[in-house]
């Protein structure tokens, strides 16, 4: 049978700190994505939204991770969902 696709959630982590954005702390919060078939997920782009309206295109998340500078601060994050947000 055909793979299923991934089912990813909004994640309503703050933006001070850090976290992760695939599996949070805790495994029953909102936020939880999920691999139907159990496989590893992974980042492969992050968008910026400031003010509720997304900036510019996605930028791709590699081997190493992405450290992006903006407006409000520094977000870096990697393929695992790892982040941190320092303003």
């Amino acid at each position: 049978s055909p793979n299923k696709p991934p089912v990813a959630v909004d994640d309503p982590n703050g933006t001070a700190g850090g976290g992760n954005v695939i599996t949070p702390t805790n495994p029953d919060a909102p936020g939880t994505d999920l691999d139907p078939e159990g496989g590893d997920l992974r980042v492969v782009n992050v968008q910026l939204i400031v003010d509720g309206e997304l900036q510019g295109e996605p930028v791709p998340v590699g081997p190493e991770g992405v450290t992006i500078e903006g407006v409000y601060g520094t977000f870096s994050i990697d393929q695992h969902g790892e982040y941190t947000f320092v303003p």
